[in-house]
This record gives C-alpha cells, sequence and structure tokens, in this order.
C-alpha cells in the first residue's frame, strides 16, 4: 500500500499511472494494482499496530500535510485517502542475486559491449541466461525513460526478479510451492514512486541524450514492435493527438491530475 504523504506526495498517483503504462506497452512487468480510497482512521489504526512513533509519524505526514489532505475524498461519511495497492509478489530478489544479474555499472564500457551492434570484440549472442538479462534491462531502460522514472540503478537499487534462483545462486528457491514463480525469470518493474514529477528527460538514463549520443543501440524486436503501434503520424500530430495518451487516460481513475500534471503525463507520447 502506498498512500501519498509529506516528501513522498506522488507515490499512490505515480505508481497507477505507471502501472496503466506498464499494460498499454506490453511489458506486463508491474505486479497487478489499484488506486482506491481508504478510511484515514484505518490507515490510523494500522500504523497504530507498529507503535507510537509509527502513529505520530502517520499523523504529521499524512492527514496533517496540506497537499495530502487537500486531495482526501469523503466516501460513506467517512474521510478517506486515496492510496495504490499493489499485489505483493513472493518470488521476488535482487537481480544480483539470480542468475540473470548482470554485474556492470551503466557504463560507456556496458552498452559497447553489449548494446552497440557495430562492436566486434565481444561475442554475440551471449549465453541465453545473460541474453534474457541484456533484453530485459533493456525494457526496463526504455519503460523508466517513458515515465521519467529516476530512481533506478544497476546495483541492489530497485533492481529486482520474479524467480531466477537455482542451487548455484545467492537466491533460494521457495519451500513452499505457491511462493514460486513458475517459468522463465524475468526481470520485475517495482517501485515508481519517482516518476512523473517533471516535464525533464530522466538523468543518467542512456536514452536521456540528443539521438547522435544515444549509446545503447540493440533492442527486442517485440519492443520496437510495440512502441511502432503508438507512434504519432505527422497528421495526429498536426491534430492535437496522442495515440499512447489517447489509449491510457480513459483508464485513470479520478483525481489523479489533480496530483501529476497532465502535461507532465502526456510528456509519454514524446519520449515513445
Amino acid at each position: 500500500v502506498k498512500v501519498s504523504q509529506n516528501k513522498f506526495f506522488f507515490e499512490p498517483v505515480s505508481e497507477i499511472l505507471a502501472f496503466h503504462v506498464d499494460r498499454a506497452l506490453g511489458f506486463r512487468r508491474i505486479p497487478p494494482t489499484v488506486y482506491v480510497p481508504i478510511p484515514v482512521d484505518y490507515l490510523r489504526a494500522a500504523s497504530g499496530l507498529l507503535g507510537p512513533f509509527y502513529t505520530q509519524w502517520f499523523d504529521r505526514f499524512v492527514p496533517k500535510y496540506d497537499l495530502t489532505k487537500d486531495n482526501f475524498v469523503t466516501v460513506a461519511d467517512q474521510e478517506c485517502a486515496n492510496v495504490t495497492i499493489q499485489l505483493w509478489m513472493a518470488d521476488v530478489h535482487s537481480a544480483l542475486n539470480s542468475y540473470l544479474a548482470l554485474n556492470y555499472d551503466a557504463d560507456d564500457y556496458f552498452f559497447k559491449k553489449f548494446y552497440d551492434p557495430d562492436d566486434k570484440k565481444h561475442k554475440w549472442p551471449p549465453h541465453a541466461h545473460r541474453l534474457t538479462a541484456l533484453g530485459d534491462v533493456s525494457d526496463r531502460f526504455i519503460f523508466d525513460y517513458i515515465i521519467g522514472n529516476t530512481d533506478r540503478g544497476m546495483n541492489d537499487h530497485n533492481n529486482f526478479v520474479y524467480g531466477g534462483c537455482d542451487d548455484q545462486t545467492a537466491c533460494h528457491v521457495p519451500r513452499e510451492e505457491w511462493r514460486r514463480t513458475y517459468g522463465p525469470a524475468a526481470y520485475a518493474f517495482l517501485d515508481h514512486g519517482s516518476s512523473f514529477h517533471s516535464h525533464k528527460e530522466p538523468e543518467e538514463n542512456p536514452l536521456s541524450s540528443n539521438m547522435s549520443d544515444i549509446k545503447m543501440c540493440r533492442y527486442r524486436r517485440s519492443t520496437f514492435a510495440a512502441l511502432g503501434e503508438y507512434r504519432r503520424t505527422p497528421e495526429q500530430a498536426e491534430n492535437g493527438e496522442r495515440p499512447l495518451y489517447d489509449s491510457v487516460r480513459p483508464l485513470l481513475p479520478k483525481g489523479v491530475f489533480k496530483v501529476v500534471r497532465k502535461s507532465v503525463f502526456k510528456k509519454i507520447q514524446d519520449r515513445v
């Protein structure tokens, strides 16, 4: 559950916007996410289960924070805060502890070695797990660029995998069958509270530069095709149409643009 609060005002709305963009583009790497009102008294009671410190934190950072309080809604005579609820996934691990680990910094060497088709020094394609990881990370760079996410790293910072454990990895396959991820391991797209904050391109993303300076030049064909479905033609641009924005907009909950500026969300089209 994510609730708007002091210093993290955008988080719930950022999460639900990211979820709908993820589904529209066909990545399907964000767990099911909904945006719903929960009574403030319920949230206060839940914080109290953790101790007095958390109750004080809740009161100071949620109902007494003006920007959050201004977006409270009344449902069945109860004061409610709109929150995002996301399905908790059990078999999720640090990517670096899985067999999809990429132990590299996102620097010139990394992009030259793996994402430059003109590079002749390194063998291509790599082994199957490495190829999957590179495709997933390429997709994630693209997704983070489109939504303006600035809170991700190649280290342990919001860098997760669904599954990806075996007898030789630092992570372990869950004992309970119901906790296991069946099928191929894949990178998870989790924690997007730092998205849709600004019109600016996200810093340190390999796509945030002049086109001639972009170093990531190898992509999945399926991702290229999915993005092509939302490419804006000159005629659409002249008519003010935005294919990606226009497809996602009807699915969004009421009130999201009281938090995130609509002009910032429209940037998803420009970045596609």
